[in-house]
């Protein structure tokens, strides 16, 4: 059977998980309606023979006792229809079939976020299993800080040099490096002789890497600018002259730094705004309502534009959506994140920066008006 008519993961719904939460919700809901009722029949019942003081305690406790069941009832959607999901990553098609997909990693402050860590989570995007072609990582940096770009520019140097080429020769699982030394993956004795040799050599120079990240923070001040013009730099954007020279290289996902314009003035919805927000808990899930979490989630972009867009007038997209052309284009069904090579790389460069600006809002409905369906019809 071909596989592009197979489901790459089904969803199972956890019955004796969700038995024994419904019956729980429905024991405790008893209780706190019979407590309530207690409440409410003794407070009046016992307002006359009590002074002022006793009195507003009381009423205080009830309230307190409200709110607080008002919040557990609300939290019970989570256990109402938990769920698990099978995934079949064999069914998955030819990487010539395969979306393109952006990762988008947010950080802030390099103070309280360890620079180190955030570097490690840019690599493991970098060397994911994935044609490099359709992969583009974008690192939003809301601090602004100098120290994450230097370090990132360090972190792609590494995985393109030794980290990347390393896991695709060997196959490596565990795509994080920190992760990867500190556990065993490698060191079996069925390894092979050359595997645990390159992964020393591999090691060392992670070590290196380690080594000059500190450096950067060492000998940089951590400064959280928030007075600044948006920031947008390609990490691995090259010449012509310099790409024919690379054909032996590993090829490699297009890496990007993003620092969104601050000004003291403007709201700026700290670390990365409007994405700070969808990680599909297991309850959650099962209702069909995934909630933003700030964390580890995926969407496809069809489910975040609607339908592809199709006889719309462009002027009625842009006072919703913002003024940026290539936003704009990617709306449509044949949109590919890579369609701005077609374009000169200073015009991406100026839309991007556009994007990233406080000004990118500016007469428009984004963020604070749906757009309407006659725009954008919801999916089925």
């Amino acid at each position: 059977m071909d596989n592009t008519t197979l489901p790459l993961h089904l969803s199972h719904v956890q019955k004796s998980s969700s038995i024994i939460n419904r019956s729980h919700t429905l024991l405790h809901s008893t209780a706190l309606i019979a407590l309530i009722y207690y409440r409410i029949a003794s407070f009046f019942q016992t307002t006359k023979t009590r002074d002022l003081p006793t009195t507003l305690s009381c009423f205080l406790i009830f309230t307190g006792e409200l709110i607080l069941s008002f919040i557990w009832l609300l939290g019970q959607a989570y256990r109402f229809r938990p769920v698990t999901r099978t995934v079949f990553p064999e069914r998955l098609p030819e990487n010539t079939e395969l979306p393109a997909i952006d990762v988008f990693i947010c950080t802030a402050d390099p103070s309280k976020e360890p620079t180190l860590e955030v570097m490690n989570t840019v690599i493991s995007a970098i060397a994911l299993d994935y044609p490099p072609d359709k992969l583009h990582v974008y690192l939003s940096d809301d601090g602004g800080c100098s120290v994450t770009l230097e370090a990132m520019k360090e972190a792609w140097r590494f995985a393109k040099g030794y980290w990347v080429p390393f896991c695709r020769a060997y196959g490596i699982k565990t795509r994080c490096p920190e992760a990867y030394f500190l556990g065993e993956e490698g060191t079996e004795s069925s390894s092979g002789i050359e595997l645990m040799a390159d992964r020393e050599k591999v090691k060392e120079k992670y070590e290196n890497f380690k080594s000059c990240v500190t450096r950067i923070r060492q000998n940089s001040t951590i400064l959280v600018n928030r007075d600044h013009a948006a920031v947008v730099e390609v990490i691995n954007d090259v010449s012509i002259d310099e790409a024919s020279q690379e054909d032996k290289a590993e090829e490699m996902p297009l890496l990007v730094y993003v620092s969104r314009e601050k000004r003291p003035s403007l709201p700026h919805h700290f670390k990365a705004g409007a994405l700070n927000v969808l990680v599909l808990f297991q309850g959650m899930d099962g209702l069909q309502g995934p909630i933003v979490s700030g964390t580890g989630f995926y969407i496809k972009r069809e489910a975040l534009y609607a339908n592809p867009i199709k006889d719309v007038d462009v002027m009625e997209l842009k006072l919703y959506f913002g003024r940026s052309n290539e936003f704009i284009k990617s709306f449509g069904r044949h949109y590919k994140p890579k369609d701005h090579q077609h374009s000169s790389s200073v015009t991406w460069m100026k839309e991007t920066q556009f994007l990233a600006s406080c000004a990118y809002e500016n007469e428009t409905k984004w963020g604070k008006e749906a757009s309407p369906k006659q725009i954008l019809p919801s999916i089925p």
